[in-house]
């Protein structure tokens, strides 16, 4: 499937009947006015409350506490969303070199190793990421569950947001996962977001054009729209994906000529413009 690490392993755990949920689920809203000059991107709606219960996160400095707890929510649930970290994820090919957030799903323990499945699939820039299932040991899984003290705003910006509505993040914590809890009252996102298709690509075309700082961190942003999109119209045979799928190679090429000291603005606005003139007449 054609998702990112996140929608990949939460369909997983959430079963069969998620991939047309989560199909039906998928918009792209920004949210344009934060202080650190970032940008959030909702990538869906939830798709986890479809049994009167919700996810949401734990996090924990200590690493028996963690265990503590992920034991407790697989013996009740029989998997565990966990938060891994890419420079310790031995399939990664960003292992050993970059801190990046990374759901990975838990579905076994016989109390020494557990049972990773990881069924993201995708070339990334950085080398291929294949799907993953096999068994860790304790002091394995711990590294691999073990993330910076400081994470870059933008990548704690992804973990907020990965469920499709804010979801507070243990930010100090060295070890994450998700639990289920009772659903909260559900209310309006805070801040300033743009929704309607053609506001939101006209004002990232705009951004990400003039901003480098910008470009260079949400690139991979919205590379994960470009997937949900494809994947949604896969799914639900509802019109072309070419913009879709051109809109990543555009912004990559963008970011690597500006890591040479060469901007390409119009790069970047032509690939937003093509897209918008395919959003607007599907």
């Amino acid at each position: 499937m054609m998702l990112s690490c996140y929608t990949t392993n939460l369909v997983e755990y959430l079963g069969a009947t998620a991939v047309q949920r989560l199909a039906r689920a998928i918009r792209l809203h920004v949210r344009t006015d934060l202080s650190s000059g970032d940008l959030a991107f909702s990538h869906h709606k939830r798709i986890d409350r479809e049994h009167g219960w919700e996810l949401a996160y734990r996090g924990v400095v200590h690493w028996p506490s963690a265990l503590d707890g992920l034991v407790t929510e697989l013996s009740k649930h029989g998997a565990v969303l966990a938060v891994g970290n890419t420079r310790h994820l031995p399939w990664s090919p960003n292992y050993r070199s970059t801190d990046i957030p990374h759901w990975i799903l838990l579905t076994d323990w016989d109390g020494t190793q557990w049972r990773v499945v990881d069924k993201f699939d995708a070339q990334l820039p950085s080398g291929q990421q294949s799907p993953y299932c096999g068994w860790l040991p304790e002091d394995k899984l711990r590294s691999a569950l073990t993330l910076p003290a400081n994470l870059d705003n933008h990548l704690l910006l992804r973990d907020e947001h990965a469920l499709g509505t804010p979801t507070a993040v243990p930010t100090q914590c060295r070890h994450r996962w998700l639990v289920r809890q009772t659903c909260s009252e559900r209310r309006p996102p805070a801040g300033r977001w743009l929704t309607d298709p053609a506001d939101v690509l006209e004002y990232l075309g705009d951004r990400l054009a003039t901003d480098r700082r910008a470009l260079v961190n949400h690139a991979d942003d919205l590379w994960a729209a470009a997937r949900h999109h494809c994947f949604q119209r896969t799914i639900l045979d509802d019109g072309p994906t070419a913009d879709w799928v051109g809109l990543p190679r555009a912004l990559r090429f963008a970011v690597e000529s500006a890591s040479r000291g060469r901007d390409r603005p119009g790069v970047v606005t032509a690939a937003f413009r093509r897209l918008l003139s395919t959003e607007v007449r599907v």
